[in-house]
């Protein structure tokens, strides 16, 4: 997080304004914010006896850097400001800016100039959002690096953990959360419901924000695409290929439906979508058993369709499990798409492979191919986030904004 010293911070100096100059120092060593002022204060601050020779000459150094910090400066619109007099946190919103006005003794703790914390329902969503957050970095070239502190919400226990954070010290904190919305129009679920209730009781006397998801949960925030062109298993391919058609009939279905666990035959959307799919075949309402009846003659006038095969297995499964979803859920493709693609695992195993090669000294038609093979997969997809559908550029920019104000941090070494 980006936080701004005013210059009337060393107007009669204290013990207190001593400490929080140190514990700055120790803030910016290890990598947790940002620190930005003039560069007339920093070299005030590199010639205060007061503080110890080391600090003295880490000012030194940020006095030399203030240029290239003024310029990142502009890209936050959300800082802490640090005052001289103040008796508590202020919020306040100007010009599109989002600030956290603290005096200069509440950084005379150094609790609260430890890494933002990052609450999310469990440590898989914090590493996600991370991962996001720092493949959009890399792809805008931004500078910084990020720095949080993960906090595992516990599920349907992170409005607790969120409240308990708030209440444990007062370091930056934000969370993360599923709306588990099941359509566009519908009321946020149970859990952002309280994740909202203690966030608007709470956000002018904490530094803290919050981001629930505009899609249903994490899953829904990519594109079927990317889980089409991740899944290699000609079954599990077969499934991603119909959400793909149910994403171009209906982006609501998709964007709010349970894909993670998979599509249901009773949703309303998808009965529809398998009615147009047949061309009216079956009556609006139909049930499993209106399907049953049917695989015969769909199979017979469908025979290449995807969505047969797929109902006619469907149709097999009810007989022993009543509960069978439609669809293969896409938990374990996201799981790919994270670390295929985000952590870039996709590129370390090509370039392995072509290691192998280059250390052997030889032509491997096998692993050639299957190099082919990674590399127009990972071509594909990277194409696609290239050339995101609005609704999912504007997901994944709204996660990364929110991450890099709150968690970025530059590194800087001081001789």
């Amino acid at each position: 997080m980006l936080i701004v010293l005013d210059e009337n911070i060393i107007e009669d100096v204290d013990e207190q304004t001593i400490q929080a100059l140190q514990n700055i120092v120790d803030c910016i060593k290890n990598n947790r914010h940002i620190i930005y002022a003039s560069r007339n204060l920093f070299k005030k601050l590199s010639t205060m006896e007061q503080l110890a020779p080391f600090n003295r000459r880490f000012y030194k150094t940020l006095s030399k850097k203030v240029t290239q910090y003024g310029a990142l400066k502009d890209k936050f619109n959300t800082y802490m400001r640090v005052v001289k007099n103040l008796n508590k946190i202020e919020f306040s919103s100007e010009d599109k800016k989002n600030i956290y006005t603290v005096p200069i003794s509440f950084l005379s703790d150094s609790a609260n100039l430890q890494k933002t914390r990052l609450v999310c329902e469990d440590l898989s969503d914090c590493k996600f959002y991370a991962s996001l957050t720092q493949f959009i970095m890399k792809q805008k070239n931004m500078r910084g690096e990020l720095a949080f502190e993960n906090i595992n919400g516990g599920g349907t226990n992170i409005s607790e953990t969120y409240l308990e954070n708030l209440k444990s010290n007062s370091s930056p904190c934000i969370v993360i959360a599923d709306s588990d919305k099941i359509n566009t129009c519908s009321e946020l679920g149970k859990t952002a419901l309280e994740l909202t209730n203690i966030y608007e009781k709470h956000f002018k006397e904490h530094i803290t924000t919050m981001h629930i998801l505009s899609v249903r949960e994490r899953e829904n925030l990519i594109p079927p695409y990317i889980y089409y062109n991740l899944e290699t298993e000609s079954n599990k391919k077969i499934h991603c290929s119909i959400l793909v058609d149910i994403f171009n009939q209906s982006k609501e279905t998709y964007l709010y439906g349970d894909i993670k666990s998979g599509l249901k035959i009773d949703d309303i959307q998808v009965k529809k979508y398998i009615r147009n799919q047949l061309n009216d075949m079956l009556n609006e309402d139909f049930t499993v058993e209106d399907l049953i009846n049917q695989t015969t003659s769909i199979r017979k006038y469908f025979p290449d369709s995807a969505l047969a095969a797929v109902l006619e297995e469907f149709c097999e499964a009810t007989k022993t499990d009543p509960k069978k979803r439609l669809l293969m859920g896409v938990r374990n493709t996201f799981t790919k798409f994270h670390q295929k693609i985000l952590n870039n695992e996709l590129q370390n195993d090509i370039e392995q492979k072509k290691e192998l090669i280059k250390a052997q000294n030889i032509s491997s038609k096998t692993l050639e191919k299957e190099i082919n093979e990674l590399e127009e997969t990972e071509n594909e997809i990277l194409c696609i986030i290239n050339n995101l559908p609005t609704e999912f550029k504007q997901y994944w920019s709204d996660i990364a904004e929110l991450c890099y104000q709150w968690g970025a941090k530059i590194s800087i070494s001081v001789v």
